[in-house]
């Protein structure tokens, strides 16, 4: 009876159970892999759409004052044709354009990479998962961050000035080029109620699908979030050595 309710559950079922009833959803996408992951991954492409077309003009704005700052110290002539170039190419559309364009290609590795990492370490401890069910459990994991990008561009919207994510403005400057420099600011920016949410909605995958107990689960789950963290922390690292 179980299999036959798992089997009549559809996209809106699942989304909704991901909410209440987190285990139905990822034992069910679990089982049935395949495309069930393409459902949650719109879901996240819309909340990039909007939180890049909405920051967009913002995010122009601070593009074009940190130009102009560099440009101060150019020679009139060098100036005015640097300043035709940056003006095309930090406006409003070509950002949004760009924001979204790289953060396809950049979900598309941390969903690989990280797929990869829960699919090890669910393998090292003895869980039963293969990589297409942690691949779609990790599609699934990623709607708090769906949700996030859409409060952080109705908050964007409301207030009209960009916001220092997570914990970030513990140690914000304010100046912005000095603060994704800065790998704490990062690490921070991070932290907030969708980042924990995305922690169960794994550490809940990994035991309905990897077959783990409460216990492995949380521990995997929390090494498998420390070590994708630090990951997404190397660009930021990298680039403050050559900076």
């Amino acid at each position: 009876m179980a299999e036959d309710t798992e089997e009549k559950m559809n996209v809106l079922q699942l989304l909704v159970s991901i909410i209440d009833r987190p285990a139905t959803t990822m034992s069910y996408v679990g089982k049935k892999p395949g495309w069930t992951w393409v459902t949650p991954a719109l879901l996240v492409l819309v909340g990039l759409v909007v939180f890049s077309v909405v920051t967009a003009p913002y995010t122009s704005e601070l593009a074009m004052r940190q130009a102009q700052q560099q440009m101060a110290s150019l020679p009139p002539q060098q100036a005015e044709q640097a300043a035709a170039q940056i003006e095309r190419f930090t406006s409003p559309p070509m950002v949004a354009g760009f924001s979204i364009i790289g953060g396809l290609v950049t979900l598309a590795v941390i969903w690989l990479v990280s797929a990869g990492v829960l699919y090890f370490l669910g393998l090292v401890a003895g869980g039963e998962a293969n990589f297409g069910q942690s691949f779609v459990i990790l599609v699934w994991c990623w709607l708090p961050y769906a949700l996030r990008n859409l409060v952080m561009a109705a908050y964007v919207t409301y207030s009209g000035k960009l916001l220092n994510p997570g914990l970030s403005s513990l140690v914000a400057t304010g100046d912005q080029a000095k603060d994704t420099a800065n790998w704490l600011y990062g690490l921070l920016a991070q932290v907030d109620l969708f980042y924990l949410w995305h922690l169960i909605l794994v550490i809940v995958g990994l035991a309905a699908v990897g077959r783990f107990s409460k216990t492995k689960a949380t521990i995997v789950g929390l090494i498998y979030l420390a070590v994708t963290t630090a990951l997404s922390l190397i660009p930021t690292l990298v680039g403050s050595m050559f900076s």
